[in-house]
């Protein structure tokens, strides 16, 4: 679980708070959608969680770690079980699907294999069953350029199964996806909450998407928590008075 107590935070070189006396909790196998109008701190909850921003006030508190604006110890290590899924490919354009995911599981191993860019024959069958499991092994040795945008945000995913985080993080992942592929994203993203019983969180700028996939919804107004609730529990009233 992680446990968020009266934070508050700022973002780095700015003097005012973002985000003000945030009390949440976050549970494994749990999968939650973040909403609110631009610019209301969406995306600073998700860089609060991954402690990149200045804690102003209270703690955040996972397992044995527990930082506060005065210690960030072991961070490195907090940070190895978060994956990150931003609205902007993070792929390589010049090399190939299996080449991207090369490098990134390459990057975990130790000093020599990072260096030159080799995995084990183990981390190779990875790489093969997960675009599998994507449905998208045919586009293994395809480049990125040459990928629709609902396959891209697929080898986004296949990243964050080959890494298995603990907490994912995902900001905006639908923003250039038409409905049908937003749709298979926050599928693909719940099997995997549900089979490696991760914490999940996705920003959503789209209300429509809201379904019974997500077990909370958190609306964020006026720096502050808003909205806490199960989908199926919000009403119209309430998506109203979180957007006016």
């Amino acid at each position: 679980m992680i446990v968020l107590k009266d934070i508050s935070v700022k973002n780095i070189g700015q003097k005012e708070n973002i985000l003000t006396n945030i009390n949440l909790n976050f549970y494994p196998n749990q999968f939650v959608a973040i909403i609110g109008k631009s610019g209301v701190g969406k995306t600073t909850l998700l860089n609060t969680l991954c402690l990149n921003v200045v804690i102003t006030h209270g703690c955040i508190e996972y397992k044995t770690f527990l930082f506060d604006k005065n210690t960030r110890k072991k961070l490195k290590n907090y940070r190895k079980k978060i994956g990150i899924i931003s609205q902007n490919s993070t792929l390589i354009n010049e090399i190939s699907v299996f080449d991207n995911l090369k490098i990134y599981l390459s990057n975990e191993n130790n000093l020599f294999y990072k260096l030159f860019n080799i995995i084990t024959k183990e981390q190779k069958s990875k790489i093969f069953n997960v675009l599998e499991q994507l449905n998208i092994l045919d586009k293994v040795f395809y480049k990125p350029l040459d990928l629709s945008g609902g396959e891209s945000q697929r080898v986004e995913i296949a990243k964050i199964l080959l890494k298995k985080p603990e907490i994912i993080l995902a900001d905006e992942p639908t923003s250039n996806l038409d409905i049908n592929n937003s749709l298979l994203t926050i599928k693909l993203l719940k099997e995997v909450a549900t089979k490696e019983n991760s914490i999940v969180l996705i920003n959503l700028h789209d209300t429509k998407l809201l379904n019974d996939n997500f077990d909370r919804v958190i609306g964020i107004k006026n720096r502050s928590i808003m909205l806490n609730k199960e989908p199926k529990k919000i009403t119209k009233k309430d998506l109203r008075d979180l957007y006016e």
